[in-house]
């Protein structure tokens, strides 16, 4: 082999150790009361920090509460955003997640001094949800609100049976997941400032039960936030509270074809059973928030229904909302379901002697009656509304003003273009705008290619007044 031969490898060589040598320190680094962590320059000016662990799921029990994650030797790779929490992806209808799966995601611009922190909690039903990538499919990126001189968090938290079983037991008391967002706010409030945040400017961001879990925040954890945001969700959502349920664990053993004869025997099998066959297994179980019993030596997240707790908003200031249209989606929901005496009842704190008389009423009141054979679906779909959504918010706001908040903005969401997420998602057509539509408009996505001149005019607004607030109250 000549000298020219062998002089043009070694050159190719040295220049692509160079160019890897560059490449891997040229990134961001950042020293964390955990450790080093090296996040990732993005094309489009800001740093990313991706897939910090801030918890641990106990390997034998990942029913019960996780623990702060511990510090770590050397440098963190921050640069897997592909880790999930065990669930069915809603809109890929796949099996999805890991057991070690509490991480978190910091967006930052590069320039960046004590700037205001944006907390985003996301939705699913406490069943499904997540912030990462699953192949090329990605949701919930803040690129809007990094471009507006903010950092955005994201995390995953468990939901579903590995984040909202709830046995009244000292090792299954339930809230798991809540108590994982928890340590994720803890460790938010420790270590934003070494990304140039401001840990005394922490705005929370919830939406649907990611807005319910927030507004649990309020109660229980209000010094790890400085303000907040409800979209479409409160801790007052019908349903929004179960209780115990011990057949719920020998049911999904079984379904899974193990008979087991004990709780224990069923718990003890799920622990070591596959988590996404578990999750399939689950996906339409309903999982949800529940009131703890108090056990010694266990710290409990929800021992009584907000409803009963004192709540302080004297230094809080709040932005809450909902779409023109909650419930205007193709769903099914039976036409007698309005007669539901437990609706009336529980929802909205009528005894049952008085059920006939409020049931008539209601159905006069938004013309609901059975016409020829069928109802006026679309005025059930608004009873149904305000029921879960508007009238819920309303009880918030009450809430909120009797417990001294600082200043309380509401907003509708009416605007339907090609962002509006749920109607892309599940191909709907009805014109009002449904649960989730107003995402679109402040999260990059990739399933929402379309964007308008005037979708992209409502983007830029929208993130405008969230930023704005995030910044100014």
């Amino acid at each position: 082999m000549s000298n020219t031969l062998w002089n043009l490898i070694i050159i190719t060589l040295i220049a692509y150790y160079a160019q890897i040598i560059y490449h891997e320190w040229s990134r961001p680094i950042v020293l964390t009361k955990n450790g080093w962590i090296r996040g990732l320059r993005s094309e489009e000016g800001y740093d990313l920090y991706l897939g910090i662990p801030y918890a641990k799921v106990r390997e034998d029990n990942p029913f019960t509460t996780s623990s702060a994650y511990p510090r770590w030797n050397g440098i963190l790779d921050a640069s897997d955003n592909t880790k999930l929490c065990p669930h069915v992806e809603e809109a890929l209808k796949i099996p999805v997640g890991t057991l070690q799966c509490l991480n978190l995601h910091i967006y930052a611009p590069r320039n960046r001094k004590s700037l205001p922190v944006i907390v985003f909690i996301y939705g699913g039903q406490y069943r499904f949800g997540h912030v990462g990538r699953i192949g090329s499919y990605v949701v919930y990126i803040p690129e809007f609100f990094v471009q507006n001189n903010v950092i955005v968090v994201t995390f995953n938290y468990r939901s579903g049976v590995y984040g909202f079983l709830c046995l009244d037991t000292p090792e299954i008391p339930g809230n798991q997941g809540l108590k994982d967002q928890t340590l994720a706010l803890q460790w938010i409030k420790t270590n934003i400032e070494n990304f140039g945040g401001d840990s005394n400017r922490v705005t929370i961001l919830g939406h649907s039960s990611g807005a319910m879990s927030t507004d649990f925040h309020a109660y229980v954890n209000p010094d790890l936030f400085n303000q907040f945001i409800l979209q479409s969700g409160s801790a007052f959502i019908p349903g929004g509270i179960g209780e115990a349920d011990i057949k719920k664990p020998i049911k999904i053993a079984k379904t899974l074809g193990y008979e087991a004869t004990t709780l224990n025997d069923a718990i003890k099998f799920l622990a070591k059973a596959d988590v996404q066959a578990v999750a399939t297994a689950t996906k339409a179980e309903i999982f949800r928030p529940c009131i703890e019993k108090h056990f010694p030596g266990v710290k409990g997240f929800l021992n009584e229904h907000p409803v009963n707790m004192k709540l302080d908003l004297s230094n809080k200031t709040v932005l809450i909302g909902n779409t023109k249209r909650e419930y205007a989606k193709e769903i099914c929901l039976p036409y007698n379901a309005i007669d539901s005496k437990d609706v009336i009842k529980i929802n909205l704190n009528i005894g049952f002697e008085h059920n006939d008389h409020i049931v008539e009423r209601i159905k006069k009141y938004y013309d609901a009656h059975e016409k020829e054979g069928k109802v006026e679906y679309e005025n059930v779909l608004k009873f149904f509304s305000d029921l879960y959504f508007n009238y819920p918010t309303d009880r918030t706001i009450d809430k909120y003003l009797s417990s001294g908040a600082k200043k309380i903005y509401q907003y509708i969401f009416s605007y339907s273009g090609n962002r509006n997420l749920m109607k892309v998602m599940r191909n709907i057509s009805v014109e009002a705008t449904t649960h989730g539509d107003d995402l679109g408009y402040l999260f990059k996505m990739t399933c929402l290619e379309k964007t308008s001149d005037s979708d992209q005019l409502l983007v830029d607004r929208m993130v405008k007044m969230w930023t704005d607030f995030a910044k100014y109250g």
